[in-house]
């Protein structure tokens, strides 16, 4: 009895399952960390998601500059420039990439320089101090009406404003446009008929273009102007409702959301290896519909692990009869032992081949 009940396949069920999944995974570029993941992502029921670099391509392009007092569009591309060599957002890209286009030197260090997160850079060159982000960062005596009518002018275009500031005067506002990723809206579709509820956009985007993006997407809601600490009480608002989220982002700015959530997935390229570090699946792509890959799999692993168990107990539980009935003898049941694990591992295999 006790040799003919060891229940050898119901030990490897689980395990071999998971190891042909991150196998599985691993090919398609989808890298998961350990067997707790799968589980948990296969029963996620809201996406929490970011948008730039996400949702949209991340591939910003400066389309205007407003200049303001006495200076002229290459000082102030210069003045922004040499400050935001030292950020890795997209915007900084789009800024540093105009800088070039326009052989504009900003290889000049700055000595005192603060990356406040969500918001911009204060910096300090020249012996004066200058601000570069959005209207957080603005001095306060600086923010009036005037102020405000020339970013709403620029956000109701679709473009993301940030602006250049010194302790007494605008110097410039900058407006910079990205477009949605073609594959966003499949994934939206997608990941509905899997069984999310909602899907949510999150960003410290403005209002204007949050709505414009989530209208075009058919998103269930979503959150502008945001910090990173703000997206954190988001995902703790919906986990004491109950709701099991998953976030996906893709930049150091996502990095705490991704840990905190019960499952973080980055899209993972050059230069994001923090928000990596900090998510639970990384993507080694920027294909966005890997997304709905790895939630399929993760569902595929989790019935086939039903599968194995049941294989597995099923198997135990006539041999048990049998030596009961004494209608197995010690060497048949053995062989049948045998015989059950191979079938489970088989059945795991059948993960590598999963498409």
């Amino acid at each position: 009895m006790l040799v003919i009940s060891c229940p050898g396949a119901l030990v490897i069920s689980t395990p071999v399952s998971i190891v042909s999944g991150i196998g599985n995974g691993a090919k398609k570029g989808i890298l998961f960390k350990g067997g707790e993941t799968i589980e948990n992502l296969s029963k996620g029921d809201l996406v929490l998601i970011d948008k730039t670099g996400t949702l949209t391509h991340g591939k910003m392009a400066l389309k205007e500059v407003k200049v303001f007092n006495d200076y002229n569009e290459n000082e102030i591309i210069k003045l922004i420039a040499i400050a935001q060599k030292y950020s890795e957002h997209p915007i900084s890209n789009a800024i540093l990439n105009y800088a070039k286009s326009l052989d504009i030197d900003y290889s000049e260090e700055l000595e005192d320089i603060e990356l406040i997160i969500g918001s911009g850079i204060k910096y300090r060159y020249n012996k004066n101090n200058y601000y570069v982000g959005n209207l957080k960062i603005t001095p306060k005596n600086l923010i009036n009406n005037n102020l405000r009518n020339k970013i709403n002018e620029m956000e109701n275009i679709g473009l993301t404003v940030i602006g250049l500031y010194d302790e007494l005067k605008v110097i410039a506002l900058l407006g910079i446009s990205d477009s949605i990723r073609e594959s966003s809206k499949s994934l939206v579709k997608k990941l509905k008929k899997k069984g999310i509820k909602k899907i949510i956009m999150l960003t410290g985007d403005n209002e204007n273009i949050a709505r414009i993006v989530s209208k075009e997407l058919n998103l269930d809601k979503y959150y502008a102007n945001l910090k990173p600490v703000d997206k954190l009480e988001i995902i703790e608002k919906y986990q004491q409702k109950g709701f099991k989220p998953i976030f996906i982002g893709d930049g150091i700015n996502d990095a705490p959301a991704l840990s905190k959530s019960k499952i973080g997935i980055a899209l993972k390229d050059l230069g994001k290896d923090i928000a990596a570090e900090a998510a639970d699946i990384v993507i080694v792509s920027e294909n966005i519909l890997k997304v709905n890959e790895a939630l399929t799999l993760s569902k595929a692993v989790k019935t086939n692990m039903f599968q194995n168990i049941m294989i597995a107990l099923i198997v135990v539980i006539i041999l048990i009869l049998g030596v009961i009935f004494q209608v197995i003898n010690m060497a048949i049941g053995m062989l049948v032992h045998e015989i059950s694990v191979i079938v489970v591992i088989l059945n795991a295999i059948r993960l590598l081949s999963f498409k």
